[in-house]
């Protein structure tokens, strides 16, 4: 799946949505839709620390592990300890992306096939609301794991991010099915989170060592 900016702003999504929503109106309806602006939050986690990249450096983690970046690496690697919790909670996120990221970056076209969306056709919307209960799905899956108190906040900052966006599908799908623009400033407001989640997604791939979501 795209990463979470391209997708929504997991997105271009977000952007793309709030882009030809703003100032649209529905059938018969002369009110204004504007994308509402993201704040910029600080993504809660445990004392992660970030090794710089350009020079042999090491850092201590936040489980106590030692971590070190060579020279001219592209991206920071941070690690926390190879537990038997941790291991199994790699194992479990490592099961996640597999089952869900291939169908949510074939679904996610879907939204790209609306134009109008309080102007919707029955296909669209059903390819939505699909795209919406994919969402959801993988979302609770996500809320089901258990990390281990070293990476409980970073998970749980993931976690609450993609049930946000999940729940901003859900309002979209409303919105669509009863071209109603209240909701569909609600999804909106839902949707407009791309950045952050972002931010909690690249926290926690760091301490994972793996992507969440396809480039």
């Amino acid at each position: 799946m795209k990463r979470w900016t391209l997708l929504t702003g997991v997105t271009v999504c977000a952007m793309v949505l709030a882009a030809f929503f703003s100032g649209c109106g529905g059938s018969g309806s002369n009110t204004a839709i504007s994308a509402p602006t993201a704040t910029t939050a600080t993504t809660p986690g445990p004392a992660e620390t970030t090794v710089p990249t350009g020079s042999d450096s090491s850092a201590t983690t936040a489980a106590g592990s030692s971590v070190t970046t060579a020279a001219g690496s592209s991206a920071t690697t941070v690690g926390v300890a190879d537990t038997e919790a941790f291991a199994k909670y790699k194992q479990e996120m490592q099961g996640w992306v597999e089952k869900y990221d291939a169908d949510l970056t074939e679904s996610v076209g879907a939204l790209e096939e609306v134009t109008d969306p309080l102007n919707a056709t029955d296909e669209q919307i059903q390819k939505v609301k699909d795209f919406a209960d994919l969402t959801t799905k993988a979302a609770a899956d996500l809320q089901d794991i258990q990390p281990p108190e070293e990476v409980a906040s970073s998970h749980k900052a993931y976690a609450d991010g993609v049930t946000t966006m999940a729940t901003g599908f859900q309002q979209l799908v409303k919105a669509m099915q009863d071209s109603d623009a209240t909701s569909l400033q609600a999804a909106l407001t839902s949707l407009s989170g791309g950045d952050q989640l972002e931010q909690a997604e690249t926290s926690l791939e760091q301490l994972l060592g793996f992507k969440l979501t396809s480039e």
